[in-house]
């Protein structure tokens, strides 16, 4: 029976003379081996078959049959043909040589052997199965690891086959992708832009023809600075970078300014930005998408500009005229002793005029009123209309009382001209309630009540006149 060779190998010694085998035995024992001993080729073949052998010593000259059978049986026998035979004999001729190496011995020790020779081949014999057994383990390891690569490589080939099918549907779907998006980007009425991280233009939809004039490629490499109004650069530098300073918040920004069309005419565009991010989250550009809103921004200026005016007569409203006071009020806190004015003014008996002339006559003497009160004070001063027939000046930073007085002569002076109106002349005066301001007051309804207690002292006291607040008036009217 076959075996890898052990740390102690076995040999069968087969020899028909007792003397013979056990010298053999004896000698293969002294060299470390382990050894068995048998007389006859059948028990040869049967121990061969049961114990593991490492190499055999076979005499040709057997009681029962020849040391050529036996070995010839090992051969044919898958289980034994790999052990070594070292065939020992006293046939010294040619020819039986020849034979003990064509039924499959590997060597020939001619009788009478000396031992020293018989071990030496013996090692030689051992050292050569084992190199044998051992390239047959590398053989087998080799074949084992190349079957498992070849399996590995066959499921590896098999991943990189999906994975490049994947992969070209991949590449497939973003291309139908982005020749959809080009088509509804070339389509769409909003202009949809592509800017490298220096802003500059990179793609620029066709409707950029229809909405400013120009060419997409008129507006390749240049930025939106190079177009917008001059009071808009700075705005437009600061908040188109803003998509681009960091990726912890990918929301898009809008931005709205003038942009220069090829007419040279400017358009309000209102755009939207946001990053364009790679595979590995960094931003390598913005995409745009802009759309006209001149309209849109003239109506929300016209509606900032009525909310905060009188309809008829254009100048501020007393909304306006309250948030002006509040500033006042602030800047009197923080720098100390710094004075106002405040004028409340009201026509006297304007509810004549309306019911005599009409109403239509009534709102254009306000207006024509209107217009001579802002003749009468400086241009950082405002002229408000309070409601109905009553106006409110406010004078800024004034020195003392004495300014407030001489704008309020002046009003007087002028009030005493007629005033023309589709032909009629009207005349009319004023009753004028003069406050000066200071830190002392906390908000401006503070202000609009002392300037009123004023102006109804001006009225008690026969109209076409103007009263100074002061505390005691305050005291009478509560």
């Amino acid at each position: 029976m076959s075996t890898i060779c052990s740390p102690k190998p076995v040999i069968l010694v087969v020899d028909d003379i007792p003397d013979n085998l056990h010298l053999l035995t004896r000698e293969l024992s002294a060299q470390g081996y382990e050894t068995r001993g048998v007389l006859t080729g059948t028990m040869a073949l049967t121990v061969a078959r049961s114990t593991p052998i490492d190499l055999i010593l076979l005499d040709i000259m057997l009681p029962d049959m020849d040391g050529y059978t036996v070995c010839q049986t090992l051969k044919a026998d898958p289980a034994t043909r790999a052990i070594p035979v070292i065939f020992l004999s006293a046939l010294d001729e040619a020819l039986d040589k020849v034979k003990a190496f064509s039924v499959g011995g590997v060597d020939y020790v001619t009788k009478p052997f000396k031992a020293i020779e018989v071990m030496a081949r013996v090692g030689t014999q051992l050292s050569l199965r084992q190199a044998q057994l051992q390239l047959q383990r590398f053989n087998q390891e080799l074949e084992t690891q190349v079957q498992q690569r070849t399996h590995e490589l066959g499921t590896a080939n098999q991943s990189l086959q999906a994975e490049i099918q994947v992969r070209r549907q991949v590449e497939q779907d973003l291309r139908n992708s982005e020749l959809r998006y080009r088509l509804i980007a070339d389509h769409m009425g909003d202009l949809v832009c592509l800017h490298n991280p220096d802003g500059q233009f990179l793609y620029v939809s066709p409707s950029v023809q229809t909405l400013l004039g120009y060419a997409p490629e008129a507006l390749l490499g240049k930025t939106i600075a190079d177009f917008c109004h001059p009071d808009d650069v700075e705005y437009v530098q600061i908040h188109s970078q803003a998509p681009l300073e960091s990726t912890e918040s990918i929301k898009p920004i809008t931005l709205c300014y003038r942009f220069r069309c090829q007419s040279r005419r400017y358009l309000w565009l209102e755009t939207l930005a946001k990053p364009v991010l790679d595979e590995a989250g960094q931003i390598i550009g913005t995409v745009t998408s802009s759309r006209d809103v001149t309209r849109r921004v003239k109506i929300e200026k016209q509606l900032r500009h009525d909310s905060l005016h009188d309809a008829l007569t254009h100048l501020p409203n007393r909304d306006w005229l309250a948030k002006r006071l509040e500033l006042e009020i602030l800047q009197c806190q923080r720098y100390g002793q710094t004075y106002f004015g405040l004028l409340m003014i009201d026509l006297d008996r304007f509810k004549a005029v309306n019911d005599s002339l009409g109403h239509l006559t009534g709102d254009k003497l306000l207006i024509a009123v209107s217009s001579l009160l802002k003749g009468c004070v400086r241009d950082v001063d405002m002229v408000s209309r309070w409601g109905g027939d009553e106006f409110v000046i406010f004078l800024d930073q004034i020195a003392d009382l004495k300014e407030a007085i001489q704008v309020a002569e002046r009003i007087k002076t002028a009030l005493e001209s007629p005033i023309e109106v589709d032909g009629k002349i009207i005349f009319t005066s004023a009753s004028i309630g003069i406050l000066m301001g200071n830190s002392a007051y906390k908000t401006s309804n503070e202000i609009f009540r002392d300037a009123d207690i004023a102006l109804y002292r001006a009225k008690a006291l026969g109209r076409n006149r103007y009263e100074i607040f002061g505390f005691e008036m305050y005291q009478e009217a509560i």
